[in-house]
Parts: C-alpha cells; sequence; structure tokens
C-alpha cells in the first residue's frame, strides 16, 4: 500500500510519499525534489499498482497534467502529458483506471457543458493518450466537475461538481456506468460525507466501501 499526499512546509507545498509495510506507515519521503521542480505541483491520482502518479502544474495560470514513474524505489522527473490531454485552458485533475488504459480528467476546453468538465481519454496502442470524450451531461453541469476519482471495477465515478443538487460548495456524488457505456444520473453522497463546505478529493478503496478524502476541520 502506498500514499502521496501534500504536506505544507515553511516556503512550499511539499509533495510526501509513504509506504504501509507490516500494518504500519512508513516515515514520509519529500519526493519534490525527485519529480524535478521547484514550484508547486499537487497530486491527483496513484496507480493502483502504485507505480504511477499524475499531478497538476499551474503553469502560469493555464493549469497542466504530468506524470512521474517509481522506478528502483525513486520517482522520475515530471512528464508533460500530451496535447489530447493539455491544451492551453486548464486542466486540473486526472485519475487512471486500474487496468491503466483509460484516463479520467477535468478540463474547461471549449465545447463543453461550462466550467470545468470530466474526459476520458483511451490509451492508444503506441502508449500514449487518445482523443478524449467529454462523459455528456448527465455527469458534467453548466459549472464546475472536478475531481474524479473511477473504482477498481472501472463501474462507479466519484467526482465533486458545483453543479448539481447541493449541499453547498462542492459536493461529493457518484454515478454508475450503464452496459450501453452511459452514466446514470449522479446521486449525492448526503451528509456526513457532504457538508456546507467545498468536499472534494474522493478516493474510493475497494469499489466504494472504503475511501479517503479530506476534509477541512477547526481542530485540524
Amino acid at each position: 500500500t502506498k500514499m502521496i499526499f501534500i504536506s505544507k512546509l515553511q516556503f512550499y507545498d511539499a509533495v510526501f510519499y509513504t509506504e504501509k509495510k507490516d500494518g504500519t506507515w512508513a516515515p514520509p519521503r519529500n519526493i519534490t525534489p525527485e519529480l524535478g521542480v521547484d514550484g508547486d505541483v499537487y497530486p491527483t491520482c496513484l496507480s493502483y499498482d502504485g507505480t504511477l502518479l499524475f499531478v497538476y502544474r499551474n503553469d502560469d495560470f493555464i493549469g497542466n497534467l504530468y506524470s512521474s514513474s517509481l522506478v528502483d524505489g525513486s520517482w522520475t522527473p515530471l512528464v508533460k502529458l500530451n496535447e489530447s490531454i493539455n491544451t492551453k485552458y486548464w486542466e486540473s485533475h486526472a485519475s487512471l483506471t486500474k487496468d491503466g488504459n483509460a484516463l479520467y480528467f477535468t478540463s474547461n476546453r471549449k465545447g463543453g457543458f461550462g466550467g470545468l468538465d470530466i474526459y476520458i481519454s483511451n490509451k492508444l496502442a503506441s502508449g500514449d493518450w487518445g482523443t478524449p470524450v467529454n462523459l455528456g451531461p448527465s455527469i458534467n453541469s453548466a459549472y464546475n466537475e472536478e475531481t474524479p476519482f473511477i473504482s477498481e471495477d472501472g463501474k462507479i465515478l466519484f467526482f465533486s461538481s458545483y453543479g448539481h443538487y447541493n449541499m453547498g460548495g462542492y459536493d461529493i456524488f457518484m454515478s454508475t456506468q450503464q452496459s450501453d457505456s452511459s452514466w446514470e444520473v449522479p446521486v449525492n453522497m448526503g451528509y456526513p460525507v457532504n457538508s456546507t463546505d467545498d468536499d472534494i478529493f474522493f478516493c474510493p478503496v475497494k469499489n466504494g466501501e472504503i475511501a479517503y478524502y479530506p476534509m477541512y476541520k477547526n481542530n485540524g
């Protein structure tokens, strides 16, 4: 079991990596130097086998997605994803399917339904990412959709939205993919998962039986 997270240091937000061995999390290691960057970067997703990391960089306010691989215990310098994924518009989050063959990501490129929308890109035979497809109006609203995570079996999409039936700010929703590849109307996951604050980064484990996600707390 591996985990990547952000911790705020004195001068920047650092990316930390830790592994669970014999039921105990090892002391986290700051991997920002391994990623080869000096500005802030923000992890969005770790592959199910724990060897491929996706991160977001601001890149002078256009927002781009990058990847890094775990090789011989160290993370490789960031590589920018191709032009199917990154555009002159804003890309903010990426999530990989368990088999590694599809990438769900967010973009506010032209042709969407408004704000950030969720797209899917399938891996080509060359190993690069193909032309993305918008997930459509049942998932994407006129406002921002953010932080999509696809379940282990590839059938349930968990994401945050500002534009469906919300308790306040971003709420976390789930939608199940049908046999014809269409998506059911998203279900608001309700209290206590959602609050009147922004609820984002709901990362499912075991097809959503368990999940990890951050919360703002007065004593946190």
